[in-house]
């Protein structure tokens, strides 16, 4: 009871309660966003960011309610605040880095699965990649704020940017991987009137490849689950164009391969042209609304899309970017490829999203600039 009369006293109860409260409000607003921004487009790149702010935030609710206990007994004061949030980012790297270095040996493992079963190449080896510039930046990092050349203050100022820095891009990572899990196991609604069937390369033959033919599969469990619970047929659209070293396209491939299970003609929509993700899902609307008007349709159009698993939260975005609103499904891949296949949605999210990340990195520069200067002209940190 001492301690805490001492804290009301001083006034540094009042002042812990209250950024105690604003990171508490902060993460019930941004669960509130995610669960709004999912009912609007589930597959938006904002469900990202909200997930990897969430965890930081969670993470400095735990720790900041920890040192307030720890450090109950003294005074907390701006001088306090400005330590706390120079070190947050640096307390939160060093918090993940076991969980990082078990991730990497988990990446560094599948990989070499992966390259004994499909050989190497650069894809293969991007899991490797990730690992070390995670681990190697980290530790780097920590040793030059040991052991730093530099001078103190120049020192300080150089470790707390490249935490910051760092401590976004793996909040972004767990994001992009949490976003990605939540969707690929999510199933559209059995009211869908076309699904589209994304290729993704063939055999010598021509024949699908077996991550293509679990995306058929995929969709042939769909169209089978809603027939039997809702009596309505649906419409395949086989989307793929033909690559340099395939004798046929992907969207001929599936089609086939379709006919074969059995499918009729007259429920399969063609679309052979695309080269991408995003080409696939633009073409084959363009060929929904071709079969719409040829049959007189007028109703608007509900979409699925089959994909695999680790594939449908990028799909998924890249359709409503072009005013496609369709729901997605993944198929299963092998356990040893989807680590690797995670690290490359990743990198493809990075790229897709370059902009607002440089801008995000810059406004982290300069709120640590601010501190910075705030710091130097006024206190001592």
């Amino acid at each position: 009871m001492n301690a805490f009369v001492y804290d009301l006293i001083k006034g540094s109860y009042g002042i812990r309660v209250t950024i105690f409260a604003v990171f508490i409000l902060s993460a019930v607003n941004i669960i509130f966003a995610i669960m709004k921004t999912r009912k609007r487009n589930m597959y938006s790149y904002r469900i990202m960011y909200y997930i990897g702010a969430l965890v930081f935030i969670v993470f400095n609710i735990f720790l900041f309610g920890y040192l307030s206990i720890v450090d109950r007994a003294h005074g907390f004061d701006f001088n306090q605040f400005m330590i706390y949030i120079f070190n947050s980012c640096t307390y939160f790297i060093i918090a993940l880095l076991p969980l990082i270095f078990i991730f990497a040996v988990v990446i560094a493992i599948s990989n070499i699965i992966l390259i004994k079963k499909e050989g190497g190449g650069i894809r293969n080896l991007l899991g490797i990649g990730l690992a070390l510039v995670l681990i190697g930046g980290t530790l780097i990092i920590l040793f030059v704020s040991i052991f730093s050349p530099f001078d103190n203050r120049f020192e300080f100022v150089v470790e707390t940017i490249l935490f910051g820095l760092l401590s976004y891009f793996e909040c972004i990572m767990i994001g992009t991987f949490i976003a990605t899990f939540i969707t690929h196991r999510s199933i559209p609604p059995r009211d869908r009137d076309y699904v589209i069937i994304l290729g993704c390369g063939l055999r010598e033959d021509g024949t699908p490849i077996p991550i293509l033919k679990g995306r058929i599969d995929k969709a042939l469990w769909f169209a089978k689950k809603q027939l039997k619970e809702t009596g309505k047929d649906i419409v395949y659209v086989c989307s793929g164009g033909q690559g340099d070293d395939e004798i046929i396209s992907e969207g001929e491939s599936i089609r086939n391969y379709l006919v074969e299970k059995g499918v009729k003609e007259d429920k399969i929509i063609i679309e052979d042209k695309s080269t991408s993700t995003y080409e696939n899902m633009l073409f084959s609307k363009e060929q929904i609304d071709k079969y719409q008007e040829e049959n007189g349709i007028s109703e608007e159009e509900k979409i699925a899309f089959s994909t695999t698993d680790y594939h449908v939260y990028r799909s998924g975005n890249i359709a409503y970017s072009i005013g496609v609103k369709a729901l997605g499904m993944g198929s299963k891949t092998k356990r040893y490829f989807y680590i690797n296949a995670l690290i490359r949605e990743f990198a493809a999210n990075i790229k897709a999203q370059r902009v607002r990340h440089i801008i995000n990195v810059i406004v982290i520069v300069a709120l640590y600039a601010i501190f910075h200067i705030i710091n130097y002209m006024y206190y001592n940190v």
